[in-house]
């Protein structure tokens, strides 16, 4: 019945898990799923320059 909720803080945790283990490093991983991560971590700091240039 509570899925919803389940789904929403595994979500949470897993974002700032991952916002965590990207500033320190994958070092902090248990598991290997360690260059699904990483590529994700690039595209998101290329968007902010992006945006303060147009300003």
């Amino acid at each position: 019945m509570n899925t919803k909720r389940q789904r929403l803080v595994c979500i949470l945790l897993l974002s700032q898990w991952l916002l965590a283990c990207g500033q320190k490093g994958p070092l902090t991983l248990p598991q290997t799923p360690q260059p699904n991560k990483a590529p994700a971590e690039q595209p998101a700091p290329a968007d902010q320059p992006v945006v303060s240039k147009e300003q």
